[in-house]
């Protein structure tokens, strides 16, 4: 007999070392917790596992009912990783379903699962090893190989956000289709709405983490000798690159760095265009709210993206070198009635695959079918 929601209790551990105050000054917040308190409002007692110290209790408040996990003992981040199972018994040990956010630090998340006898939803937003692999960290993909061979074979469901990371772990990792669900990112359609453009002159707008695998560089470079402004919303390791080459580019950069998700919107429709042109991703949160946002999009010919835009009906795909982002920034600036276009069906796709409403449906149908397994 399956187990009523009412009372159900959900665990989610966070990504290895990540806190509520990490969600904060990024900016993601109020975007990561937006599917817990909807879940709440179905029935579900919802607890946070964080890395954070005793400081991430301050945050309780803006998630009332939700039960905040920390290290209250500022304990080493190794130390409290392997005592976290026995440090938390008293929530995990009364806990329905235990759930992880990335693969990092699913491994923590699986140990609990099988010291409590509690089954275990590990899920993914993108490959750890295929990221870290095409970032060059090569000794990094190793060790993402190992924990995701473990983690997705012994987990009771695997969930991920797009069709070809399903691909990819039932041939990499031998797990059954059966146990790999596909449920994507979700938008808060109700705030990335689209709104009058407010800009002025040709600018174009990036979110995203200033690093290698965003190419990011490659897209200062597309915008030498064009007329316009880029803005970029983001930090990371290549911030300084950044600078200097947009210096020496001569291109005129407004570098913002974090921002409060619910402020991303105006930035948007600040803008003429969004782009999105990384090497690879898994399925990016900021292309599919520019587009929520009907802001026509272009994004890179690659995994992850690939699979959201549809060339010239959605949104424009490009090639991930200077010339090939340059070609296609050029194409849309010139052409207002395809940019009014690619926006208006980019905001119709987004309403009837990721507003936040279907993805809840989706998870808690999942939910209620490994209640009924236990059971």
């Amino acid at each position: 007999m399956k187990k009523s929601l009412q009372n159900s209790h959900l665990i989610l551990f966070f990504t290895r070392g990540v806190s509520l105050r990490d969600w904060k000054n990024i900016g993601m917040f109020d975007r990561e917790v937006a599917l817990y308190q909807r879940l709440q409002e179905f029935g579900y007692k919802v607890s946070f596992v964080t890395y954070g110290d005793r400081r991430d209790l301050l945050y309780s408040e803006l998630i009332p009912g939700i039960q905040v996990l920390c290290n209250l003992w500022n304990l080493p981040e190794q130390w409290y990783s392997r005592l976290l199972p026995y440090l938390h018994s008293g929530a995990i040990r009364f806990a329905d379903i235990i759930k992880t956010n990335q693969t990092i630090g699913a491994d923590i998340a699986l140990k609990c699962a099988k010291l409590w006898s509690k089954p275990l939803i590990s899920r993914c937003g993108y490959m750890w090893s295929q990221l870290a692999c095409n970032s060059g960290r090569f000794e990094e993909a190793f060790n993402a190989k190992q924990i995701e061979e473990k983690v997705f074979q012994s987990a009771n469901a695997v969930v991920v956000t797009t069709a070809a990371m399903k691909k990819y772990v039932q041939e990499h990792y031998a797990v059954n289709s059966i146990k790999i669900r596909v449920i994507p990112n979700y938008v808060l359609t109700d705030i990335f709405v689209p709104m009058p453009i407010s800009r002025t002159g040709n600018q174009i707008c990036f979110i995203g983490r200033l690093s290698k695998e965003k190419n990011i560089l490659a897209l200062i470079k597309a915008c030498s000798g064009l007329e316009l402004r880029l803005k970029i919303i983001g930090d990371g390791p290549l911030k300084e690159n950044v600078q200097a080459l947009a210096k020496n580019c001569n291109v005129e950069l407004e570098l913002l760095g974090n921002v409060n998700h619910k402020q991303l919107p105006k930035y948007l429709h600040q803008s003429a265009l969004f782009v999105l042109v990384s090497h690879h991703e898994g399925h990016p949160k900021a292309l599919i709210e520019a587009m929520s946002c009907g802001r026509p999009v272009i994004g890179t010919d690659v995994p992850g993206i690939r699979e959201i835009i549809k060339h010239r009906e959605t949104g424009f795909l490009c090639e991930p070198t200077p010339e090939g982002i340059r070609s296609a920034i050029k194409a849309l600036l010139a052409d207002e009635k395809l940019r009014s276009y690619l926006g208006k069906n980019a905001r119709s796709f987004v309403e009837r695959n990721y507003s936040i409403d279907k993805i809840v449906k989706e998870e808690m149908k999942l939910y209620m079918e490994l209640m009924g397994e236990k059971a």
